[in-house]
């Protein structure tokens, strides 16, 4: 199965440098650096569950033309892996765009460069500007999507993914809050077991990383959504302790 993800990781990081002419022609002069960032750049890239993290730092950012313009001709060239493309970005002096808090500390620490002219890198996010983030929005939609798992009867194929990540979730938060830095979900996962938090389920976690290492689908999973709440409800607690310390 590793073999597997590994010869798709190489056609997704040949459909990346295929998109490099597209950038430079619609971005010319304005274009700074094209990087990936996310599994395909830290590792563990999944056939199925991964998504292809793109970053572009230009003079003046983007439009949304561009990025569909970008998304609709990844799909030309890869049907199977084009859909996958997301596209992270920001201007020079990173004051508007996509790249968040998290997504900023990824781009310093992993960004692997496709094509650069310039190199900028923003200031790092300090610890408190990391805490209220992962307090914030990240962590109300990982309540909001856990309550919708709850009170579903089965699992829609569409939703294989997300319901994958709203388990591997608690981790990743752990990994973030506890590191300030951001990783693969086989790293995030081996902190947590060298350093558990009191009340969560890690054979939930252990089971939801099974399936993405095999690509499997969640069906087995699904009864296991009423314990979503209670891996939300540890990570709070270690918000209220660990902070203050």
């Amino acid at each position: 199965m590793l073999q597997l993800d590994q010869k798709i990781q190489e056609k997704a990081f040949d459909l990346v440098h295929s998109l490099t002419p597209f950038w430079k022609e619609a971005l010319r002069e304005d274009l700074l650096g094209y990087y990936v960032l996310g599994s395909l750049a830290h590792g563990g890239f999944n056939r199925r569950y991964s998504d292809i993290d793109i970053a572009i730092i230009s003079e003046n950012g983007l439009s949304e033309k561009m990025i569909e313009d970008a998304q609709k001709y990844a799909i030309q060239l890869s049907a199977s892996l084009g859909p996958k493309l997301s596209v992270f970005w920001s201007n020079r002096k990173f004051s508007e765009g996509r790249l968040r808090v998290l997504d900023r500390i990824d781009y310093i620490d992993h960004a692997k460069i496709i094509y650069e002219i310039e190199r900028e890198i923003p200031r790092r996010p300090t610890k408190t500007e990391i805490y209220e983030y992962l307090g914030g929005e990240p962590f109300e939609s990982w309540k909001q999507t856990a309550s919708y798992f709850i009170s579903q009867e089965k699992l829609l194929p569409e939703e294989h993914k997300k319901y994958l990540k709203a388990h591997l979730y608690a981790a990743r938060f752990v990994y973030s809050w506890l590191t300030l830095k951001i990783a693969s979900n086989d790293t995030a996962v081996a902190f947590l077991v060298e350093n558990p938090v009191k009340g969560l389920k890690m054979d939930l976690i252990f089971n939801a990383l099974e399936c993405r290492h095999n690509a499997n689908g969640l069906d087995r999973l699904f009864p296991d959504r009423k314990f979503l709440l209670q891996q939300i409800e540890a990570c709070s607690k270690l918000t209220s302790t660990h902070s203050r310390n």
